[in-house]
């Protein structure tokens, strides 16, 4: 049976799949440990609070912020915080960072769609939470697909995979000649 990293070690190369292996990476709410931080919380003082305390520790962190309402997956983007735009949850974030003196320094994974009419309820009740947006299933798994390529292009040090892509087809044409 063909190893199953094989196929990435094509794209990356030897190197750079070793950072991968080597990489510590912590998902939020979902359990790990590591050196790089994706938070996935959908609840906004805990979501903060990760954050920060991330930021003072030195670690780096990709956020995501709301999928809830949203169901074109063309728009979802990546930017730092400073750069989100037209995202309710992205703004409660800037706002409540700014209070603790963070403006800027971490990745964010956004959507600027409008949240759908009538797909927003109020909560009753529930500890932290004033809202309840319903979601559709394939945009948390996307934005959670684009928290994860921040983290992979950070690590193999790659500005982008194409870089990747070009360099290992230029060595993949030398092993032709």
């Amino acid at each position: 049976m063909e190893n199953w990293t094989n196929r990435t070690e094509l794209l990356i190369g030897p190197e750079k799949l070793r950072l991968l292996n080597d990489a510590h990476v912590l998902v939020a709410g979902l359990g790990g440990v590591g050196a790089y931080v994706v938070d996935a919380i959908d609840t906004l003082s805990p979501k903060v609070f990760l954050v920060y305390e991330c930021i003072k520790q030195g670690l780096k962190v990709v956020s995501s912020m709301g999928a809830g309402g949203k169901t074109n997956p063309e728009l979802v983007q990546i930017a730092d915080i400073s750069g989100s735009h037209s995202c309710r949850l992205a703004r409660y974030m800037r706002k409540r960072l700014q209070k603790l003196g963070v403006r800027t320094g971490f990745k964010v994974v956004f959507s600027p769609e409008p949240i759908a009419t009538g797909s927003m309820i109020k909560t009753e009740n529930e500890q932290n939470k004033k809202s309840m947006v319903g979601t559709i299933s394939y945009m948390p798994a996307i934005f959670g697909c684009m928290c994860a390529s921040v983290v992979i292009r950070d690590i193999v040090h790659a500005n982008s995979l194409s870089d990747s892509i070009r360099t290992n087809f230029v060595s993949f044409e030398s092993l032709r000649e």
